[in-house]
């Protein structure tokens, strides 16, 4: 059976290749939305990063790392919205009011600030307390807010983004039903799917914990009742991060199939 971290560090690996592939290799469209995918695939990657550390206890070794993927999460759900929204239409660049979308993050990280300007050796007092039992880590209140609105705002926001990128696809497909070039945008269409059912098993792997945060009072005693989310989020980021890998042809095609539409 191969080990969650194992599969987390072979998801991590793959989500540097996708980005390198986006953005640095040799011919590379670097287009907004390509700055887009990766913008969020690397929010993801700090995330499990950040994650593992915790659980492998390397997070010792940088105290002042812990806690900063939280903020971040919340940049994953609009980013992968503004990603799908941007190819279907063609977008070129970044709208003024997009930035309503990191609403969420600046609160977030305001919210944590408190912590994130704390002296060093009170961060390593935290994460060693953390190393030690994983439930401190979820139960100490670190910002402004109980850590419990962090649990619930999470998966509210992206509940909310998943329904918009959904509707996104389907009112797409809906009104361009006959494209002189429909192998291209049936291959895009396709992948915009595969991500936006990938960002749907995140989201369920978010209530799960949702669910296991309000209801157990150990969360971590058992490595069994967080194997079933950490498991769906690990597959679920894991095909994100491999998809483009496997089919390179896809990020060509993005380019002639957006200048159609």
């Amino acid at each position: 059976m191969i080990d969650l971290l194992d599969f987390m560090d072979a998801g991590i690996l793959c989500g540097l290749l996708t980005v390198y592939i986006l953005l640095f290799k040799k011919n590379a469209l670097r287009s907004y939305s390509d700055f887009l995918l990766s913008a969020s695939i690397l929010c993801q990657i700090w995330a499990v990063l950040l994650f593992m550390f915790v659980f492998s206890g390397t997070i010792q070794q940088f105290p002042y790392l812990y806690r900063t993927a939280a903020p971040l999460t919340f940049l994953v759900p609009p980013l992968g919205y503004v990603y799908v929204r941007s190819v279907l239409y063609n977008e070129k660049k970044w709208q003024t009011y997009d930035f309503l979308h990191l609403l969420p993050f600046l609160f977030f990280l305001i919210n944590y600030l408190p912590f994130f300007l704390s002296p060093l050796d009170y961060k390593l007092e935290i994460v060693m307390k953390t190393i030690q039992d994983k439930n401190f880590g979820i139960e100490k209140q670190l910002g402004f807010l109980p850590e419990s609105v962090f649990y619930l705002f999470r998966p509210i926001q992206a509940t909310l983004y998943l329904i918009f990128q959904w509707r996104l696809i389907l009112k797409f497909n809906r009104n361009n039903p006959n494209q002189t070039i429909t192998g291209q945008i049936n291959r895009v269409t396709r992948w915009l799917s595969i991500f936006t059912l990938a960002s749907s098993g995140i989201l369920i792997s978010f209530f799960i914990v949702l669910i296991l945060y309000f209801t157990q009072e150990n969360l971590f005693t058992s490595t069994e009742l967080t194997l079933i989310p950490n498991t769906i989020l690990g597959i679920s980021q894991f095909v994100v991060f491999t998809y483009l890998l496997i089919n390179p042809q896809v990020l060509t095609m993005m380019a002639s199939a957006s200048a159609g539409s």
